[in-house]
């Protein structure tokens, strides 16, 4: 076995090369397609996703039931005796409906075909969770890619220019593949080549079979998702009693996705993030908008509009701003990469704009972070609150966090101790934009130097004013380290990921913790 290296220039070009033979195959593989039918059936495959993935986690009764259903085989045994669907699709057509049973059964059938092909192409160790053996393997699957099939969402109606027909039954075995091959590598590749812009000594391995970098990227959280400076979750944690209560109104509990949870979701972030001027921002006519696009949600999930009535409900909402607020509304793009960035919540699709709920709430979400991102308040308050995730989770990790917040006038984030050292800790929340990774990658390396140079000064400061720590706790070993909420790409091993607190500080999580 040849072990070959690549570096500096050679490795940037092969690195641009590559993307561009991927993005020409994944385009020249979609071509074919019908764009009409090709979108619509991967939107309908979406939906059955996005039901498999949440059902667990929030639509059973009792954590015994989801583990039970998470464990179910998914292998060749599945697809030869799928008597599991006995008990299945009467559960959830009890709980929810028989509609939402048998989609939930058929994109078990899609995910087992779906892992034996991969098996049977020799692709089952392509990427992480693909084996796809379990329901609960099948949910980790396709949340690790859930970004990427919407980003084929929006590529389709550009990129699909034939006739070929195209279901939904047929889509997942089509398009699965692609996102793997193609899509997936396309993320590896801008990563690779932010790495080696960022990292003097960046090294890309290779043995014949497969590659491997010197150095590792990985910005997102559980679950798969980006990392926010304040999410309405970690509010409803730590801050309860910041947020004003909601009436939940007409949620009918048996649907998984709605018009009415929509809009809930919508008022409960106008509510919790009020205190911080929401209302002053952009933020008030986009949520005007999802309220009024929320009266067309078809069978509790669908919105298909012609471009008259979405023009129409556009001006109606007041913004002074309606050819912006358009352009950031309307996916119509067929780069791959750019359409990656994206967080449109609409569609183009010949004369009409299509959406679903979960686009919509994505949408409106990602909407407030940006239109907050200059809010001192809510810099200074997101900062507190980080402080205090970062102590619940080193008290779940075995640490004693201790009450210390100044000494002799001198502050402190958090400061703990384990294993008779003291860990004297930063929480910064300086927020990153992770788009600029594919769209600006320039700007990305130059904000994260940027951003490494201040967390060093940061621990530098730190480590001159220890023994402050030393004498207030009897204790001679003292580590700094500053946890960014947002990674950052850095040698310094003082300078720690948030989503990776454990490993970073170098202990090993108790079984049964850890952060949703």
């Amino acid at each position: 076995m040849t072990l070959t290296e690549l570096s500096g220039g050679a490795l940037r070009k092969v690195i641009a090369d590559q993307i561009t033979l991927n993005t020409n195959s994944l385009l020249a593989t979609l071509a074919p397609y019908d764009a009409v039918q090709a979108t619509t059936a991967w939107h309908t495959t979406l939906r059955a996703v996005e039901e498999l993935i949440n059902i667990p986690a929030f639509g059973l009764d009792t954590l015994e039931e989801a583990r039970r259903l998470m464990a179910v085989p998914l292998g060749e045994e599945f697809l030869a005796d799928p008597s599991a669907l006995n008990w299945i699709v009467p559960m959830l057509s009890q709980r929810f409906d028989s509609a939402l049973a048998q989609r939930f059964a058929t994109v078990l059938y899609q995910s087992a075909a779906l892992g034996a092909a991969y098996r049977a192409h020799g692709m089952a160790d392509l990427g992480y969770g693909i084996h796809l053996g379990t329901i609960g393997d099948a949910i980790t699957y396709f949340q690790s890619r859930r970004r990427l099939m919407v980003t084929l969402l929006y590529t389709l109606p550009r990129a699909c220019k034939g006739s070929q027909p195209m279901t939904a039954l047929d889509s997942i075995n089509v398009f699965m593949p692609q996102i793997e091959l193609h899509g997936m590598s396309l993320v590896t590749l801008h990563r690779q080549a932010l790495l080696a812009d960022i990292v003097p000594d960046f090294v890309e391995r290779s043995d014949g079979a497969g590659g491997w970098g010197s150095h590792h990227y990985q910005p997102l959280e559980s679950f798969f998702l980006e990392p926010e400076r304040l999410s309405v979750l970690e509010m409803e944690r730590l801050r309860p009693s910041t947020l004003p209560p909601i009436v939940a109104g007409d949620i009918d509990p048996k649907r998984i996705f709605s018009a009415a949870e929509l809009r809930h979701q919508a008022r409960l972030i106008g509510r919790a993030y009020q205190a911080f001027g929401l209302d002053d921002t952009r933020f008030a006519a986009a949520s005007k908008l999802v309220f009024a696009v929320s009266r067309h949600v078809e069978d509790d999930y669908f919105v298909v509009l012609d471009h008259a009535r979405f023009e129409t409900l556009l001006r109606a909402q007041g913004a002074t701003d309606t050819a912006q607020l358009r352009s950031e509304l309307l996916a119509d793009d067929v780069d791959f990469m750019r359409n990656s960035n994206s967080f449109a919540p609409f569609v183009v699709l010949g004369d009409k704009v299509v959406s679903n709920v979960n686009l919509l709430m994505r949408f409106l979400n990602a909407f407030k972070s940006f239109a907050l991102e200059s809010r001192k308040r809510y810099q200074i308050h997101s900062g507190f609150v980080f402080e205090d995730m970062v102590k619940r989770d080193l008290a779940e990790l075995g640490f004693a966090v201790t009450d210390i917040k100044r000494i002799n006038r001198k502050e402190f984030d958090v400061v703990a101790t384990r294993g008779g050292a003291i860990y004297n800790i930063q929480c910064k929340n300086n927020w990153v934009d992770l788009r600029d990774i594919e769209a600006d990658p320039t700007a990305f390396a130059r904000y994260n130097r940027w951003l490494v140079w201040y967390y060093k000064r940061a621990l530098a400061k730190e480590e001159a004013r220890e023994q402050l720590l030393r004498d207030r706790l009897g204790l001679s070993e003292i580590r700094h380290f500053v946890v960014s909420r947002f990674p950052v790409i850095t040698d310094d091993t003082r300078i720690v990921a948030y989503n990776r607190l454990a490993e970073g500080l170098g202990v090993v999580r108790p079984a049964g913790t850890g952060r949703a």
